[in-house]
């Protein structure tokens, strides 16, 4: 119903895969619970297949400009969707760049990704809302942390409250 294979076309289609990729090491923190490892991209698969149920799960990927978080992104979300369309997983990470805009709207800033950069007709907000609580569609917001340079830190957060807050503690 939702076309998620032609997603995950799009994705492969749409996303310029990264050449040469160099994946990173990674420090992973959760609450006081430190570990380390030598590949990113599993590292943060790792995490959504083993996010808890019936709570909501936020991965914030965190390094200074220019160092290779949209990258990571990029790589995944191919990934992924090569993996979902040989039915080797049953998820997708979906890029969303924000670009720092200010007066964030999560809902036109998503719907407008799906239908300008990867040509994705084919999903409401509400049914993108839905995809994202039952884990089949993964979105990765990347730029938020400019959002607090272009506007107060207050907006963004809310921004990010509102958006998280709509999933009913469910969804990564």
């Amino acid at each position: 119903l939702a076309k998620l294979d032609l997603l995950a076309q799009r994705i492969i289609d749409m996303i310029e895969e990264p050449k040469p990729f160099i994946n990173p090491t990674v420090s992973i923190n959760r609450g006081d619970e430190k570990s380390f490892t030598h590949n990113a991209l599993d590292a943060i698969k790792n995490y959504v297949d083993n996010s808890g149920v019936f709570q909501s799960n936020i991965l914030y990927l965190v390094s200074n400009a220019g160092e290779g978080k949209s990258t990571v992104l990029s790589k995944l979300a191919i990934d992924q969707a090569q993996r979902f369309k040989k039915k080797e997983s049953n998820w997708l990470l979906l890029p969303i760049p924000l670009g720092g805009r200010p007066f964030m709207r999560f809902d036109d800033i998503t719907i407008g990704v799906l239908q300008n950069r990867y040509r994705f007709q084919y999903l409401y907000y509400n049914s993108f809302i839905e995809l994202i609580q039952r884990k089949l569609i993964v979105p990765a917001f990347d730029g938020f942390e400019e959002m607090f340079v272009e506007t107060s830190s207050s907006e963004a957060f809310s921004a990010m409250g509102s958006l998280v807050n709509s999933f009913d503690s469910l969804g990564t």
